[in-house]
């Protein structure tokens, strides 16, 4: 980079093609890509960098299960330093990030989806940046994680989704609503420890979330029922308590508190 503190003015004419190289055939190529960028990255105005986030963390993700070691260890130092650059500037924008989070949250690759949760992690450490607020839109991918065959994998989505919920006690103003729909669908899990995570997810928030959560008490108790007779003793004891704190809640039929439903759901199961 010899335009040094020039640099930031011509960055549109020299992210994009170092960008393109990132997927070239060529491994060598890939991995002078990843050091090019990152002397980029060093000399620039990092609020300029900050502008090709999303193009940058699309491409970083992708090589982040590349077939070369070489190239992996050259897009994981670059990784760090946007990592850097992301938590001390206050231009990123996480509204445009999430949508390209969400949508990366299915991908199955175990390199891809460590990457994935580690980026959640810096993000949710960083006091400016809201990830609490946009949960929902992220949460189903990492429930999705807790049954990886890596153990790893299933230990830092834990540790991700452990943090979160001591924030929604901590800062009990959420969207209950929405999460709640996702918890429903994956405490009727094939794998156990997803399970028992929704259902002690549920739990706190039947505790915390009260009124928020009438429109989808019929879900929440045909979610709980079953869960009372599961194989594994952890499930049922945790099914147990939700269902008695849920008859506890003295609630007057509230708009969209649906008895019909409950009762339905009751039926079911006896």
């Amino acid at each position: 980079v010899g335009l040094m503190s020039e640099a930031s003015q011509y960055l549109e004419q020299i992210v994009p093609p170092v960008l393109s190289s990132f997927a070239d055939q060529d491994s060598r190529v890939r991995y002078y890509a990843c050091e090019a960028l990152y002397n980029i990255a060093k000399v620039v105005v990092r609020g300029d960098f900050i502008m090709f986030f999303n193009q940058i963390f699309d491409a970083l993700c992708k090589l982040s299960a590349d077939s070369d070691s070489n190239v992996q260890s050259a897009a994981h130092l670059l990784d760090r330093l946007v990592k850097d650059i992301v938590t001390e500037s206050d231009q990123f924008s996480i509204e445009e990030f999430i949508p390209l989070l969400r949508e990366r949250m299915n991908v199955l690759n175990p390199y891809v989806r460590q990457f994935l949760v580690g980026w959640i992690t810096v993000l949710d450490s960083v006091p400016d940046i809201d990830m609490l607020g946009f949960l929902p839109d992220f949460l189903d991918g990492l429930f999705n994680m807790l049954s990886d065959s890596s153990h790893e994998i299933r230990q830092q989505a834990d540790s991700a989704l452990s943090e979160f919920l001591q924030e929604i006690k901590n800062s009990p103003s959420v969207d209950y609503g929405r999460m709640a729909e996702i918890l429903v669908q994956r405490a009727a899990s094939s794998d156990e420890f997803t399970r028992l995570t929704a259902i002690t997810w549920i739990n706190e928030f039947v505790k915390l979330g009260g009124d928020q959560l009438v429109l989808h008490y019929a879900d929440i108790l045909g979610a709980i029922l079953p869960c009372i007779s599961d194989k594994e003793e952890k499930i049922r004891v945790v099914a147990r308590e939700t269902n008695e704190e849920l008859r506890a809640i003295q609630t007057i039929p509230a708009e969209g508190f649906d008895v019909g439903a409950i009762l339905t759901v009751a039926r079911r199961q006896v």
